[in-house]
């Protein structure tokens, strides 16, 4: 029998390690890193700009509007030293 608890509490620490390590996606210098983040301990926005985007190499267009996934975020392609999940609505104020 599976035990429900544990496939919940798995579910959730996918989650949270997500989101936890969503600022940091695309860091390749580790450097760069701890120097923009320090240790990861809490839930933090994206950096801009981001030292490490690769976006500036990447196009996007989706195939019509169904295929439309980025949305807001899609004019962030393309562009270089952008964090490619930085929204304006995520900016703390």
């Amino acid at each position: 029998m599976v035990d429900q608890s544990k496939i919940r509490g798995l579910l959730y620490g996918l989650s949270i390690g997500d989101a936890l390590a969503m600022p940091v996606h695309w860091y390749y210098n580790r450097r760069s890193l701890f120097d923009d983040y320090g240790w990861v301990t809490d839930y933090l926005s994206p950096r801009n700009p981001h030292p490490d985007s690769i976006l500036w190499r990447s196009s996007y267009k989706a195939a019509n509007a169904r295929g439309e996934i980025l949305h807001e975020q899609a004019r962030y392609w393309g562009k270089k030293g952008v964090h490619y999940q930085e929204v304006d609505s995520w900016k703390r104020s």
